[in-house]
């Protein structure tokens, strides 16, 4: 009886430990299973590398799409210049009068409606943030060969994009002429004069007290840039 009794004690006052224990285990069990299930979410090697296949992929066609609007750009600056090689020297005389000779400025029309390749050496789109903004639309850097800047954003708005195209080969020329920068925003000059016609004496006077000088970001490095600008950012 006394052995019944303290096993009957020991169930009844000593039982609330083994129900500890029990607790603890189910709480330990629990969080395995929580980690397990975490582990399930995690992606696996296939779907890292599935992953991977998308990025090449659309990194693939973001090149393509690139080249074939640069393509597409030079097609049309061709078009331009063959259906209208008066309009071209007489944007080139308006833009670049101030800093070169007439006979300079005819060398250089006379090469480039011969078939002559004068572009820049680059031709890159970029993401609006590299050019300092969603108005930034396009930059020139007169280094190695020239390298024009083209805002991604405007791929697919044709007369938009050929207006900043345009702005930023008419600062391209400038460079190959050589001498010091001319006055004003000559880029866009030649591009308005080119795209729309004779400008008033007005308009080339303003065009000729802007800056459009400024520094853009492309892969980490801080580059000086004339630049096209939208709503105020850069040039008009």
């Amino acid at each position: 009886m006394v052995q019944i009794s303290r096993l009957s004690n020991s169930i009844v006052h000593g039982g609330n430990k083994p129900a500890q224990r029990s607790e603890t285990q189910l709480d330990s069990g629990a969080g395995v299973l929580q980690g397990l299930d975490a582990l399930a979410n995690q992606p696996t090697t296939a779907d890292r590398l599935l992953g991977m296949r998308q990025d090449v992929y659309l990194a693939q066609n973001q090149l393509a799409q690139d080249e074939q609007t640069t393509q597409d750009l030079i097609t049309d600056l061709t078009n331009t210049l063959e259906n209208n090689p008066k309009g071209f020297r007489e944007a080139m005389h308006v833009a670049f009068g101030g800093k070169a000779s007439a006979e300079a400025i005819d060398a250089l029309a006379t090469r480039i409606l011969s078939g002559e390749s004068v572009l820049p050496a680059n031709i890159e789109f970029v993401d609006s943030y590299a050019l300092g903004g969603e108005n930034a639309l396009g930059a020139y850097d007169s280094n190695n060969g020239g390298t024009i800047y083209l805002n991604r954003s405007i791929i697919g708005n044709h007369d938009l994009l050929a207006a900043v195209f345009t702005e930023e080969l008419g600062h391209h020329f400038d460079n190959v002429l050589g001498g010091v920068d001319a006055a004003g925003d000559e880029g866009d000059i030649f591009s308005q004069t080119l795209l729309q016609g004779t400008l008033s004496p007005e308009k080339i006077q303003q065009l000729r007290g802007e800056n459009d000088s400024g520094i853009i970001n492309v892969n980490g490095q801080s580059i000086e840039v004339e630049r096209f600008g939208y709503g105020g950012v850069g040039s008009s």
